[in-house]
């Protein structure tokens, strides 16, 4: 898993992480075994970053709750 925690997340932290993500496989092969999952964990998070989350598939927990599920991310096939 590969993840932010942040107060506050727009469409833009979804980016950042979903790209950094694919960084870690990209530079990292051997370092990553299985799926690797983007995760963000907030207080708020902008509906413009739930819309981008489902689009990119990166898990997304407001308040323990899920804004975008893990399962949703994972039988998307998106994802880092």
């Amino acid at each position: 898993m590969v993840g932010e925690a942040k107060v506050r997340v727009g469409s833009e932290v979804v980016k950042d992480v979903y790209y950094r993500a694919q960084e870690v496989r990209r530079r990292y092969p051997d370092k990553v075994s299985g799926r690797l999952v983007p995760a963000i964990y907030t207080m708020a998070a902008d509906p413009s970053a739930v819309d981008k989350a489902r689009e990119l598939g990166v898990w997304i927990v407001e308040n323990n709750k899920e804004k975008v599920a893990l399962e949703e991310v994972l039988r998307t096939g998106q994802g880092g």
